[in-house]
């Protein structure tokens, strides 16, 4: 008996038709050669998986018990909010699962895959934290606290450089679900290919640290509300900032946090399939010297915002 699950993750390169295939096990009728060399086939693809987990140590200390490898800032985020929920749900051993690649043709999930897979479960399995964020709508403030969840789930898709699986991601209603690569990079789906979000989880996990961080700052008329859907000011608008530092271990190729004293600036690009991808801007400032800080650089078209700053500091 095959088990079809998930829906199909095209690349641009690569359009897939399949999807994500789980065998479970059933009694064997075929007594055929052909038969017992694909039974034969099947367990030397399984146990190889298995020796190479042991070979590679795939059994990596989980975050929450190694918090060293992140900030001080991000530290303090997961011991304040962070939880570890074992055998929340059931999965199945990614040794045992099946996989269409990108010709369609159906095979055990290569250890390349496994690997990446348990070793992102070990690590990272059964997280979840608490991420607090201000913005402002219509001109009221609006604080809000979202849970991510770092359980995995059971889609696996192949990609141009490698393959992807699903986990959990952000806890709210987005058109976008959540992947991981197997070269170690987070990104989205919106039905497209894979979307570059973050360099790695630890780069994720620093930024919502980050965010966490300037949730009780004032945020700046006219930021972006989503990160799939940025608005302006735009990216452009963060080159015109002087005097604020890049923040390294929060940033890669597609988001840069850039903070002072009294600024902080995310600078992200969306995260959808469509190109180009749209630069978008969050802005928080911290009391009367950031938004003088602020209003010297603001765009001539943000009217509405360039009044309300200056109405907050007469």
């Amino acid at each position: 008996m095959r088990k079809l699950a998930g829906d199909p993750l095209p690349h641009e390169d690569h359009p897939i038709r399949g999807s994500m295939v789980l065998l479970l096990p059933v009694p064997h009728r075929g007594s055929g050669q052909g038969s017992v060399r694909w039974t034969m086939t099947t367990c030397m693809t399984v146990a190889y998986s298995q020796f190479a987990l042991q070979l590679c140590g795939s059994h990596e200390v989980h975050v929450l018990d190694d918090l060293g490898c992140l900030s001080l800032r991000a530290q303090d985020l997961l011991r304040r909010t962070g939880q570890r929920h074992v055998g929340h749900r059931a999965r199945t051993p990614s040794e045992f699962l099946w996989v269409r690649d990108a010709s369609g043709q159906l095979k055990p999930a290569p250890a390349e895959l496994v690997i990446r897979r348990e070793g992102f479960a070990d690590k990272f399995g059964g997280l979840r934290y608490l991420v607090r964020r201000s913005a402002l709508l219509h001109g009221d403030r609006h604080d809000v606290t979202r849970e991510w969840d770092f359980d995995l789930e059971e889609g696996l898709w192949p990609d141009g450089r490698g393959w992807c699986f699903g986990w959990v991601g952000e806890h709210v209603s987005s058109p976008v679900r959540f992947l991981a690569h197997t070269d170690g990079r987070v990104g989205v789906s919106d039905g497209g290919p894979f979307v570059e979000i973050a360099s790695s989880v630890a780069q994720l996990i620093e930024s919502h640290a980050m965010m966490d961080a300037v949730s009780l700052w004032d945020p700046l008329p006219g930021s972006s509300l989503e990160s799939w859907a940025p608005s302006p000011p735009g990216g452009e608008f963060a080159n015109c900032l002087k005097g604020l530092t890049l923040v390294p271990e929060a940033s890669g190729r597609f988001e840069r946090w850039l903070v002072s004293d009294v600024v902080a600036v995310r600078e992200f690009w969306s995260w959808t399939s469509h190109r180009p991808r749209t630069r978008g801007i969050m802005i928080w400032t911290l009391g009367e010297a950031g938004r003088l800080a602020i209003l010297p650089h603001l765009p001539p078209l943000h009217r509405t915002t360039r009044a309300l700053l200056k109405s907050l500091l007469s």
